[in-house]
């Protein structure tokens, strides 16, 4: 992928020598404009001013706001800043010896003895050296070097002998033991240095990361880490710990960042040079350092998100450090969960800001709103998941993207453009929205091909199992040949339309979804009683389907009125089809909770979803619907000539009631939705995806960068 270039914000020039590559000794004080990267956020001070950008839904940007940050903006208006470490929703920062926290709060970790979201700076008293925040746990260092640690108490890391039992958080920083003078927390354990230079350890230790010499199940005090007293920092990561002796040489122990191998007790790594500066990663194992004598900037471990930093033609996980650039001039580096910084300098001092890994929230200043073209041309039809999508192009040929859409050998493997699918033509596609997503396709020659989750039997195999990397084919009975003609997947079920117009429904049934007048499961295809029929929609629980005579049924879970019949108190559920009124419909889509459809006058009724809606209520007094779509909370439709409306609660329906039309373009011809986005195709063939990015499911190719990018 071609590096994207994003324009420069402007830094400070400090002093330092004007004529020379900098060196080590010569960029301690660049080395204090601190970088810190957390769950989706990023800050960093820069000649004593705090900025900070990226994701802010719990205010974790101190901003007074929870509204995301594109450009690095400003924390208040201090210029005397000294460190600053940002968690996963939260962030601390120590300024001449005063600590303030701010952020995401719910276990305490802003330290103010509340569990409010505090999108402002808050003041903790005491006199502070030294914060880390990792997860939702914070620990800090007071001036006269005594530990204290709040917020989640999981795996016993507040480390004064209290587990998650008895005490779940802490919102008022606590006492641990000893005399500190470094400390490192990851969302699972802390380890820390006390003043005699002796390593400890505490917390979750099921994955040797404790180093004490054996798996161990939560230590809810410091345990000691061998019994040298020449250790002089440490780093630690979800289960992996490094730490430094004085002499420059590193140690590490848990489970390897390819959670393959594991070593208990503090083992030498054989570097190739010393490191200047030393990060462990988060949410995915990584890491990224700086080799002293301008020996260059390297990182390791996983290659999600491109966080390895040298560009998309890699593999996904390098358990050695791979040169990501060989200037000498790099200063600073932060990991955070998906994506890096760095900063390097030039010979005449001047700082620049490098990024790179997941970008969607604007880890690095880079956020983008609203429809975003997808990669390629002629799309007939597209499909949503969880976290991935699948696009079908006017020749049949099928492409992926994201994660989890179409199966890849059980790798983690998230892309970012569409990936080409080789082998079937397909005619149509069609995923669950639901985290352990499944899909089924048709293809040119009307066979149904299902893949994935099948945990209830969803894929129609006949069998139940974990999951089901290759698209298999569904057959009724064993038949040789089994035609189809439609299909619509659920969140644990499947039904599909035979060429005969037969109907069949299989996978989890527990509350008579699959039509079949039993409210069990079922593998293998089941008939839906003898009509002949045209169309079906399968929802979140529920099933709805049009006869060939244009009458609509629905049968199924009925909780929130979705069954469209009135008097869900008395029928939670159905197990064989109900008609629902007397009208002629033309289309159907059933939702998570609630049902839309169209008539064939092309006006809108929906129902479910609220127990004041159980029987269908027209939506407005227009008859120009041309499609309608129900996600989860929310519905989407689309208007003649092709404009596009929705309506209800979630993303682009922000709690309205009734049709709030989208945006000006009046070329759409189908949509889509998803858990997290949707996608939309407008009548040239293009294809426009929106909502989170996070794992490329817009098919953009920006939801990370491979390589640095200067900021």
């Amino acid at each position: 992928m071609r590096p994207m270039l994003i324009p420069l914000v402007a830094l400070a020039v400090l002093p330092g020598c004007q004529c020379c590559q900098p060196t080590d000794e010569s960029l301690f004080s660049l080395r204090q404009n601190q970088l810190s990267a957390g769950g989706r956020h990023t800050c960093q001070i820069l000649a004593g001013a705090l900025y900070c950008w990226g994701g802010n839904t719990d205010g974790q940007l101190g901003l007074g706001t929870t509204t995301e940050a594109e450009p690095p903006s400003q924390v208040g208006h201090f210029t005397d800043w000294q460190s600053v470490s940002a968690g996963t929703d939260s962030t601390c920062a120590i300024r001449q010896g005063a600590l303030s926290c701010w952020g995401g709060n719910r276990c305490g970790e802003v330290g103010d003895g509340t569990t409010a979201t505090r999108s402002s700076p808050v003041d903790i008293p005491g006199s502070w050296s030294t914060v880390k925040v990792g997860g939702e746990t914070a620990c800090a260092i007071s001036t006269d070097n005594r530990l204290f640690c709040w917020g989640d108490n999981s795996e016993g890391k507040l480390g004064d002998g209290s587990d998650d039992t008895s005490v779940w958080f802490r919102s008022t920083p606590g006492r641990v033991a000893g005399s500190w003078k470094a400390v490192a927390v990851s969302p699972y354990h802390v380890c820390g240095i006390q003043t005699d230079s002796s390593l400890w350890c505490w917390g979750g230790g099921l994955y040797g990361e404790l180093g004490i010499g054996s798996v161990q199940a939560n230590q809810t005090l410091p345990v000691r880490v061998g019994t040298e007293v020449d250790w002089a920092d440490v780093k630690v990561s979800n289960h992996y710990s490094c730490a430094f002796k004085v002499s420059g040489e590193r140690y590490c122990f848990g489970t390897d960042q390819a959670y393959s191998a594991a070593s208990f007790s503090p083992t030498l790594v054989s570097d190739t040079a010393p490191w200047a500066l030393f990060e462990l990663g988060g949410a995915f194992p990584s890491g990224c350092g700086i080799r002293k004598n301008g020996g260059g900037l390297w990182c390791w471990g996983s290659n999600v998100f491109g966080m390895l930093g040298v560009g998309d033609a890699v593999p996904d996980f390098s358990a050695s450090p791979v040169l990501v650039d060989a200037d000498p001039g790099w200063v600073s580096v932060a990991v955070g969960d998906r994506h890096a910084c760095a900063v390097k300098a030039d010979s005449q001092h001047h700082p620049t800001r490098y990024c790179w890994g997941g970008a969607v929230l604007g880890q690095f200043g880079q956020v983008a709103h609203g429809p975003q073209r997808v990669v390629g041309n002629d799309w007939s039809a597209v499909a949503v998941g969880s976290y991935g999508t699948l696009g079908l192009h006017a020749d049949g040929s099928l492409a992926y993207w994201g994660l989890g859409a179409f199966p890849s050998c059980g790798r983690l493997r998230l892309l970012q453009v569409p990936q080409p699918i080789p082998g079937n033509q397909w005619t149509a596609v069609a995923v669950a929205r639901d985290a352990a997503s499944h899909g089924c396709g048709l293809t040119t020659k009307q066979e149904l091909l299902c893949w994935g989750g099948n945990d209830q039997g969803q894929l129609g195999l006949g069998i139940s199992s974990d999951y089901v990397d290759v698209p298999t084919r569904v057959r009724v009975d064993a038949e040789l040949l089994t035609l189809w003609k439609q299909v619509s997947t659920g969140s644990s079920h499947t039904c599909a339309i035979r060429d005969d117009g037969t109907l069949w429904c299989w996978g989890g049934g527990d509350l008579g979804q699959l039509g079949d007048g039993l409210a069990q499961s079922n593998p293998a295809p089941t008939r839906v009683d003898q009509a002949s029929w045209t169309a079906v929609s399968v929802g979140g629980r529920h099933t709805c389907g049009l006869h060939d005579d244009g009458t609509l049924w629905c049968w199924g879970a009925n909780e929130s009125g979705q069954l469209g019949v009135d008097g869900s108190d008395t029928t939670p559920l159905s197990s064989t089809p109900m008609q629902v009124g007397t009208a002629t419909w033309a289309s159907i889509a059933a939702g998570d909770f609630h049902t839309c459809g169209r008539q064939a006058d092309a006006s809108l009724w929906c129902w479910g979803g609220t127990s004041a809606a159980m029987t269908p209520v027209r939506v407005g007094a227009d008859s120009d619907w041309i499609k309608v779509v129900a996600g989860d909370a929310r519905t989407c439709g689309l208007r003649a000539p092709g404009t596009r409306w929705c309506w209800g609660s979630g993303l682009e329906a922000p709690g309205t009631a009734t049709p709030q039309q989208q945006d000006s373009e009046t070329s759409w011809t189908s949509l889509a939705l998803g858990a997290g986005h949707d996608c939309g195709r407008r009548s040239d063939g293009s294809l426009w995806c929106w909502g989170s990015d996070e794992s490329g499911a817009l098919g953009t190719g920006n939801a990370w960068h491979a390589s640095p990018q200067e900021l």
